[in-house]
């Protein structure tokens, strides 16, 4: 009898504590994923390539896959590819400071026929690929990956390529250049 009294007197205390842990150790779990669908995603203010102060091509469909603009400067594209095709993102060409340097966050599958990038094609007939790194080394020469200097009278165009007919594609792109040797994010979050 003293010991189902003792052991019930030490019991709830037990009890409350583990009870708390648990609901403790539950939010902490939850609170991540749950800040994170709450936190509000902003288009990174670094990105050169800004909505309204480029030429954008707009909702259109080549070879197959449908090219639409979100208001945010995103891309959803998606179809299957009927051939190896590309589009510019941007109507006009645009200029960079001579002499500073960039880099393009570039977006890219490489998975055989689903394979696609971004890149920005350049007047003086290079491809501007960013942060894309290839995994082969016979890369060919006009191909330029990581971060670039920008050269005197050169002008560019975002480009996206897709290689292979039969490509099966539906992705979100978020095309974004920043200053530097770092690629910056299309998102922040704030």
């Amino acid at each position: 009898m003293k010991l189902t009294r003792n052991l019930k007197q030490h019991l709830l205390p037990v009890c409350l504590v583990l009870a708390f842990a648990l609901l403790l150790g539950l939010t902490l779990n939850l609170y991540k994923p749950l800040k994170q669908l709450t936190q509000k995603k902003v288009p990174n203010p670094d990105n050169l390539l800004k909505f309204d102060s480029m030429v954008w091509t707009g909702d259109c469909t080549k070879d197959g896959l449908t090219y639409h603009m979100n208001e945010d400067g995103s891309w959803h594209i998606f179809g299957t590819s009927t051939k190896a095709t590309g589009i510019f993102l941007t109507l006009e060409r645009f200029s960079l400071e001579t002499g500073k340097t960039y880099m393009l966050s570039s977006g890219m599958k490489h998975a055989g026929v689903k394979s696609y990038w971004l890149c920005l094609a350049g007047t003086d007939n290079n491809y501007y690929m960013g942060d894309v790194s290839p995994d082969y080394d016979s890369k060919p020469a006009e191909r330029i990956y990581g971060a670039f200097e920008a050269k005197s009278g050169v002008t560019y165009h975002v480009d996206f390529i897709v290689p292979y007919a039969g490509a099966v594609i539906d992705e979100m792109v978020y095309p974004c250049l920043v200053e530097g040797t770092e690629a910056g994010d299309f998102y922040i979050y704030k």
